[in-house]
């Protein structure tokens, strides 16, 4: 994780796991969405973990990704980095990308719902669902930067910020476009890739839509049957 941004210190990274919700509070200043469940200090070089969560979590990827946030933080000299690419990175080296993902940016898509990459940085402040939609546009925004600019960008953007760049000059330097163009450019590449067709062909939905069809066909044909039987039964109580 370290060598793909660059990074070639050896960290000692804290894990806290604070027994209470009040102490995991604490920590983490009480500022921190009911929905998160792990927060990373990078100059600090320290993670707490939430003691209670809604579902089963998977803890490896999730201490991946905080660990991701730490090594970025030090890879840039702790510059400021927009969230978008924070937790893009974080999520790209955990490999979070899960079932229902490509549905929910097919659906922000289509409701025109999509949210501006420089908006994300207010996620702490967004309910669950808006959170969780930040989070894979953030994904999808490092995936397209690493196949626009290869894949070692985040490395070579890493270096540019400890040498005392800002994020903007960075991506200037590396890529050579602004934020607002990249930003332009991502989102037309969203609305390329995720539209109505691609979410009704997508595998998962596919299987759901013939799922759907055989028992449509199934109640459709339970239904005449019942309708024949009914007409037979009234023709036999006219002979009789």
């Amino acid at each position: 994780m370290a060598q793909s941004i660059g990074l070639r210190q050896s960290l000692k990274v804290r894990i806290l796991l604070p027994p209470t919700e009040e102490e995991f509070a604490l920590l983490t200043g009480g500022r921190f969405p009911d929905w998160g469940i792990g927060c990373a200090m990078p100059r600090e070089k320290t993670i707490v973990l939430r003691p209670s969560s809604k579902g089963r979590v998977d803890l490896e990827e999730l201490v991946v990704h905080e660990l991701s946030h730490v090594l970025l933080g030090q890879a840039t000299g702790g510059a400021r980095l927009p969230r978008w690419f924070d937790e893009g990175v974080a999520m790209w080296q955990s490999r979070q990308w899960r079932w229902g993902q490509d549905f929910r940016m097919n659906k922000a898509v289509f409701l025109r719902q999509i949210i501006p990459l420089s908006q994300i940085d207010n996620m702490l402040f967004f309910s669950s669902s808006r959170g969780q939609l930040a989070y894979t546009e953030s994904f999808l925004s490092v995936i397209y930067l690493l196949q626009w600019c290869g894949m070692d960008v985040v490395k070579k953007m890493a270096q540019q910020m400890a040498s005392g760049k800002v994020f903007s000059q960075a991506l200037f330097e590396v890529c050579g476009c602004s934020e607002s163009e990249f930003a332009t450019e991502w989102e037309s590449y969203v609305r390329h890739r995720f539209n109505l067709a691609s979410m009704v062909f997508n595998s998962f939905n596919l299987w759901i839509i013939i799922i759907l069809l055989f028992v449509a066909v199934y109640l459709v044909k339970r239904y005449r049957n019942r309708k024949i039987l009914q007409k037979w039964q009234i023709e036999e109580n006219y002979e009789d």
